[in-house]
């Protein structure tokens, strides 16, 4: 009976052990996803973050703005769900979700974009610009994106990304002009006015520039003419003046 008893507790001593070895793997493991999520999610509210900072010098849409600040939002929620009580954390909860229903009640706002001169500027943007493509279409993928918003900001985006290629591309257009190289001009130049063609947009900016294309080609087509009138009228001169050569008096020694 003793050594009965002695074995069963000897059973439920081993027993509580793993289960006890179990529980504890189970909190390590379990530490070791919050810390990941809240690492994650940290990630993801300062890339928003750094983003909507850049609200000064790229025009976003009101969406936009309100879609990178529920992206905040829904990290802070996530991280406040496994460290409840952190007051930090719920103060900006409470600020941003206020922010998003002032936002909201507002009207829409469509700026206009008007890209910099500034070579450095110009690739910060196109970067940034790719960014925020790439965060529209994963909020699209969860749901938090309606088709018609996605094909607006995607639009909206876009175009800011030909405006910053456009106005690069004009730069060395003009570098070509001082160059005076204008056979790759006038073929960068004819690029460049179809691709405007095929975008068929009605954009004021994007306009103007084709309408400077034009001119740089008429004007390099109409010097090309007269280059090649001139270079015309010489050789006839020439012509002219070895058939009047033939046809002198032959000088008499």
């Amino acid at each position: 009976m003793i050594l009965t008893i002695t074995f069963l507790f000897i059973v439920l001593a081993v027993v509580l052990m793993i289960a006890y070895m179990i529980y504890n793997d189970y909190k390590v493991q379990q530490d070791i996803d919050q810390k990941a999520l809240i690492a994650k999610k940290k990630q993801i509210i300062s890339e928003a973050d750094e983003l909507l900072l850049n609200v000064t010098q790229i025009p976003y849409s009101t969406k936009l703005i309100i879609l990178l600040q529920e992206r905040v939002l829904d990290a802070l929620k996530q991280i406040n769900a496994v460290t409840p009580n952190n007051m930090s954390i719920v103060q900006r909860i409470n600020g941003l979700s206020e922010q998003i229903r002032n936002l909201r009640a507002q009207t829409p706002q469509e700026p206009n974009f008007t890209p910099p001169n500034d070579t450095n500027t110009s690739l910060k943007m196109l970067k940034t610009l790719r960014r925020i493509h790439k965060i529209i279409r994963i909020e699209f993928n969860r749901g938090r994106l309606s088709q018609a918003d996605l094909i607006s900001e995607n639009k909206r985006l876009e175009l800011m990304i030909n405006k910053i290629q456009f106005n690069n591309l004009m730069s060395h257009v003009y570098e070509l002009q001082t160059e005076k190289q204008y056979g790759t001009l006038k073929e960068l130049c004819t690029g460049a006015i179809q691709s405007i063609k095929r975008m068929n947009t009605e954009d004021s900016w994007i306009l103007s520039v084709n309408e400077e294309l034009k001119k740089i080609v008429t004007d390099i087509d109409n010097q090309l003419s007269k280059k090649r009138n001139e270079e015309n009228k010489k050789a006839q001169s020439d012509d002219e003046k070895e058939i009047d050569a033939l046809f002198m008096p032959k000088k008499k020694w």
